[in-house]
């Protein structure tokens, strides 16, 4: 399964939030954190935010794309 992201780096507050985009219809999740957007560390923050909200391991999730920007895909790995 692949969600949409939107990274907000440098927030006060570590929070996911779910929203439906209204123009189309789908599940956006954005993501607050505290962490600045310096060499990967907002984005690894992202992926432990979005594991506990989850519910699952951090090797679950694989970042797809937007590694250098807001909008980011990232790929929850279902157990099998």
């Amino acid at each position: 399964m692949k969600i949409s992201v939107i990274a907000h780096p440098g927030a006060k507050r570590n929070i996911v939030r779910k929203e439906i985009d209204i123009l189309t219809g789908k599940e956006v999740y954005h993501v607050f954190t505290s962490s600045k957007a310096v060499e990967g560390s907002a984005n690894d923050a992202i992926i432990v935010l979005l594991a506990d909200f989850f519910n699952i391991k951090k090797y679950q999730m694989r970042l797809v794309s937007g590694e250098k920007w807001r909008k980011k895909i990232i790929e929850i790995i279902e157990k099998q």
